[in-house]
């Protein structure tokens, strides 16, 4: 059966009933399996290293992150917005072209920053004698997350959510642990040097299975067809949404980074689980968008605005209340969730309820930035998040010197309620479609 035929049921049919909640649920289980498992070897990381060595090695992996979005050129969510294009149109040959054209220049953007970077911390440090191995594994890790960001959306936008998620979601996290797990029982112990050298590793292999699988996976009309890079158009809208990609990375990762620069590696620690714990409240968001996204740009590319409000108003319904219902189980049990990290922990309890409170305002306001960059408006919510980065560094400068850790919580929430509110704001006055959680009641009056 060819590629257009099999995707034709999801990406030529109606607003998404039977195929949303189809590929929801699966992208649900796979995410939810892998958060278990990432939060298990987020616990497992906390006790094997204490809180100094933990938030040393959070740190390194946020700083990294936010490198890794900035390589990847906004090309992940360019992909996403070409891809099922292509695909409905049957343009086999500019369908191989962005998926080698992308692999291709972040790949050479990510090694060659993290080697540019290795070469000056090893002439600084050299001068010195105190080269840092941790500065130099996340440079490294950084191509890793930008080309694993990418081929999943990659696999994503071909509606293969088991492949999509999977291995950066589940195998990813097993092979932390178990990697851990080896290390630990070899030197009795494990430091944050060891931690990202394991994370690297398990980073490599789960991305090698799953690229291998999904190039098996293609059409052969896809692997045999010459291809046509469309370069410069390409990066034309790329680069708006490498901003928004930017921003959202700020949004996300910045609290734990500047908490580090302000109070220090333990406190980082003690935040960062708090951290890790509250984005499990956005794993329904991150599972229903997986299989709503795509669903939005097929659906604005054949100009069916009616069928793409209505799965805005669906998908709202899909994420809010289970993240309700998640959000008030994690702030009844907070006490004992953190105490599993350790007893240095448990002072985290009152970060995490904060932080739930911007999860359930991002639930709230539906699939806002999708909506936005998948069908034009790409440079309207870059400038929107922008300004809403520029807020969250500077309230993180003002309330964690004034409040300690629970004043980045704050900012961080604070943060998010402005993003999803202006983003919302938008989606209204530009699509004329309402996708928070209350459109369904205003449609019904």
């Amino acid at each position: 059966m060819a590629l257009a035929d099999r995707l034709r049921p999801l990406l030529g049919g109606g607003p998404g009933g039977k195929g949303l909640a189809r590929g929801a649920g699966v992208a649900f289980l796979l995410q939810g399996c892998g958060a278990g498992l990432a939060f298990v070897m987020q616990v497992l990381l906390g006790r094997w290293m204490g809180a100094s060595d933990y938030g040393t090695y959070s740190f390194t992996v946020a700083w990294a992150g936010l490198v890794a979005v900035a390589v990847g050129l906004g090309l992940p969510t360019t992909v996403l917005r070409f891809i099922p294009t292509f695909v409905s149109r049957a343009e086999w040959s500019h369908l191989r072209g962005i998926l080698r054209a992308s692999v291709a220049i972040t790949a050479a953007a990510g090694f060659g920053t993290a080697a540019l970077a290795t070469l000056v911390v090893v002439l600084l440090g050299s001068g010195s004698g105190d080269i840092s191995w941790v500065v130099i594994l996340g440079f490294w890790l950084v191509p890793l997350l930008a080309l694993r960001t990418l081929q999943q959306e990659n696999v994503r936008a071909f509606r293969r959510i088991a492949l999509a998620y999977g291995p950066p979601f589940v195998l990813r996290a097993g092979l932390v642990i178990a990697g851990g797990g080896i290390w630990m029982a070899a030197h009795g112990g494990l430091t944050s040097e060891g931690a990202l050298l394991i994370t690297a590793i398990a980073t490599v292999l789960a991305l090698a299975y799953q690229t291998v699988l999904f190039w098996r996976g293609l059409d052969p009309q896809v692997r045999t067809a010459t291809p046509t890079y469309e370069t410069r158009a390409w990066m034309k809208v790329a680069l708006p949404l490498l901003l928004i990609a930017s921003f959202t990375v700020v949004l996300s990762e910045t609290d734990i980074v500047m908490v580090g620069a302000f109070l220090g590696s333990k406190e980082a620690g003690i935040y960062a689980a708090a951290s890790k714990t509250s984005s499990v409240v956005g794993l329904v968001l991150l599972s229903v968008n997986a299989i709503a996204a795509p669903m939005f740009s097929s659906l604005f590319a054949q100009d069916r605005h009616e069928d793409l409000a209505r799965l805005a108003i669906r998908v709202a319904q899909w994420i809010f209340w289970p993240t309700l219902a998640v959000s008030i189980l994690l702030a009844a049990a907070a006490g004992p969730i953190l105490s599993l990290f350790g007893s240095e922990f448990d002072s985290a309890k009152w970060i995490l309820i904060v932080l739930l409170g911007g999860g359930l305002v991002s639930a709230a306001a539906g699939s806002v930035g999708y909506l936005l960059t998948l069908t034009g408006h790409q440079r309207e919510a870059a400038w929107v998040i922008g300004w809403v980065a520029v807020l969250h560094v500077a309230l993180n400068a003002v309330m964690i010197p004034l409040f300690g850790a629970i004043g980045a919580a704050i900012a961080t929430t604070t943060s998010l309620s402005v993003w999803n509110t202006w983003l919302h704001t938008l989606v209204v006055r530009r699509l004329d479609i309402h996708p928070s959680v209350f459109a369904r009641f205003r449609h019904r009056r």
